[in-house]
């Protein structure tokens, strides 16, 4: 059965010092010193899995967790330090924005080259090669040499090149963002098509709502190791629940969020139905020195698209600030109610913020928003 085997995987670097020479003279003329290791570190531990064919495993996590470890070993970019990795079937990956990309050479001339490292003949690359071209929306600049295209030209090349190449495993970091929207459904709708056609798919990806909504199975990676499997719709409402919580910040002689609470109806809450009323109450110090600052507001999703965006300037008098939402018209899903407190002629690292998930429940649809509305025939 084609897919992915992964048993007792560990990926282990290496710490080294800043003074560390770069060329062989600079090792001879500082005594050969500095060049060992100072200390290790696991950036995997004891990693298992399997995918089989037909499936699509969501991987997610913070920055630095491990996640694009994993794919450059399952892609055979690095090899484990222990460890078992089997892919069954031929393997296409999208990893590394260039990778296997000549400068000197046309887009064409990459396409065949990068074609028939995927796997395919030349005579396979040469019938696909208009279509590979039509895809990626490049046909004026296809003869044009690589170190001309910007990064999203590349970038769609790349992807059209890897899902023309008939894989049977696919490997996708972040790549469902490639283009504008137009493109990026165009090549959603192509990678669903190699899920229903039996391609096993991993795909990382911080946007968590594409996760719950294409993936058969999620794993969250925290620190290196598996922080939770299972169905992406609990695994990601764990992790939410991590990233999402108060973050704290005290500083004497600063301004300072004390508290945030949500309410909906008098009622504290973390989760509303779409066209729920929301009131955010915030508690706040400012110093003596500090006449006044400015509350901030923000509703956003998880990869911080802004949904609603307000400000209020709080002072000294008070301690407490109330806004109210008479309706959340937001469609169904994961959303983050960030709040800030900013002081006057300040850089934005001085910010004090906390930031809540908020759930929104509501009937299955696309779009962002879900006002009131009804049909009526006529």
């Amino acid at each position: 059965m084609r897919g992915i085997t992964v048993r007792g995987l560990w990926k282990q670097y290496h710490y080294f010092d800043s003074r560390k020479p770069h060329t062989i003279m600079a090792a001879a003329l500082s005594g050969w010193r500095y060049l060992r290791p100072k200390d290790t570190f696991w950036v995997l531990q004891d990693i298992n899995f399997d995918l089989s064919s037909g499936e699509m495993l969501g991987i997610v996590g913070k920055n630095g967790a491990g996640k694009s470890t994993l794919l450059q070993l399952l892609g055979g970019i690095i090899e484990p330090t222990q460890g078992e990795i089997k892919i069954n079937g031929r393997l296409s990956g999208l990893l590394d924005l260039g990778a296997g990309f000549h400068d000197d050479l046309t887009g064409r001339e990459n396409v065949t080259i990068n074609g028939v490292i995927l796997g395919l003949t030349l005579r396979q690359v040469r019938r696909r090669l208009e279509t590979i071209i039509q895809f990626a929306e490049l046909e004026r600049f296809i003869d044009n040499p690589m170190r001309t295209y910007s990064t999203g030209m590349k970038m769609r090349l790349a992807f059209s090149v890897a899902i023309h190449s008939d894989p049977e495993v696919l490997l996708l970091d972040e790549y469902l963002s490639v283009g504008d929207s137009g493109f990026q459904e165009k090549g959603l709708n192509r990678v669903l098509r190699l899920k229903e056609a039996g391609c096993a798919i991993v795909l990382i990806s911080h946007n968590t709502e594409k996760v719950v909504q294409y993936c058969d199975r999620a794993l969250w990676l925290h620190q290196g190791k598996i922080c939770g499997r299972g169905k992406p719709e609990t695994v990601v409402e764990d992790y939410l629940s991590l990233i999402a919580a108060p973050q704290e910040q005290t500083e004497a002689g600063k301004a300072t969020l004390t508290k945030v609470q949500l309410f909906s109806n008098s009622i504290p809450v973390s989760e509303i139905s779409t066209g729920d009323q929301l009131k955010i109450v915030t508690h706040y110090q400012l110093p003596s020195s500090l006449p006044n600052a400015t509350l901030e507001v923000k509703l956003t999703n998880i990869a911080n698209r802004v949904y609603f965006h307000t400000a209020f300037v709080v002072s000294q008098q008070k301690t407490q600030a109330e806004l109210s939402l008479e309706r959340v018209d937001l469609a169904r899903g994961q959303y983050l109610v960030q709040v800030s407190l900013n002081e006057p002629d300040t850089s934005p690292t001085t910010k004090f913020w906390h930031k809540y998930q908020l759930k929104i429940l509501g009937l299955e649809q696309r779009g962002i928003i879900c006002p009131p509305h009804h049909w009526r025939g006529c």
